[in-house]
């Protein structure tokens, strides 16, 4: 495999409720992904059910909140969620995400 460069402008934009996201690597071409977020409000609340979610701040200012136990980031911080873990977001920031699989898989599901 050759290295690959990547770049934003490349990569299509998919807005959401309360933030954008870019996937940057996808799962199919690779046993990861990586996505570029941009916060503007909060995120819905989530249950990893395989894999493990890394976010690592770049910009900007939010929390997280990750069974119940909330944690105030900005740039430089580093956010681990496992397998079974609830979690959300909110503030405004910037955010790569590292998706690494567990038992062959990276999956949520919503929770309300």
């Amino acid at each position: 495999m050759s290295a690959r460069i990547i770049t934003l402008a490349g990569v299509p934009q998919n807005p959401r409720q309360g933030y954008d996201y870019r996937r940057l690597v996808s799962q199919d071409a690779h046993p990861y992904n990586v996505l570029h977020i941009v916060v503007y409000g909060t995120h819905a609340p989530r249950r990893v059910l395989h894999g493990i979610r890394n976010y690592y701040v770049l910009a900007g200012k939010g929390t997280f909140t990750v069974e119940k136990s909330q944690y105030e980031v900005e740039p430089g911080t580093l956010v681990v969620i496992n397998p079974g873990e609830v979690y959300t977001y909110t503030g405004e920031m910037d955010l790569l995400e590292f998706n690494i699989p567990t038992d062959g898989k990276i999956e949520h599901e919503d929770v309300g």
